[in-house]
């Protein structure tokens, strides 16, 4: 299993980050684009972005204050 953070503007809260567990990079954007009912070109287009990490550990000095983090 991967670990992948990503970011993206959704337009209605603003910047969402998060965490997506998949077993191939493809699978990011499948499952994002399932969850916000978008293509993977709109969420492209609204700026998501994203970036495999090692472990869960890495988030830790990341975090900012009142950071809410999704985890899907």
């Amino acid at each position: 299993m991967m670990i992948y953070v990503f970011s993206l503007n959704n337009g209605i809260v603003g910047v969402v980050n998060g965490i997506v567990f998949v077993e191939h990079e493809w699978e990011v954007t499948s499952r994002l684009s399932d969850y916000y009912g978008s293509t993977e070109a709109e969420l492209l287009a609204i700026g998501l972005t994203f970036r495999k990490i090692e472990s869960l550990e890495e988030l830790r000095n990341q975090s900012k204050g009142r950071d809410v983090i999704a985890f899907m």
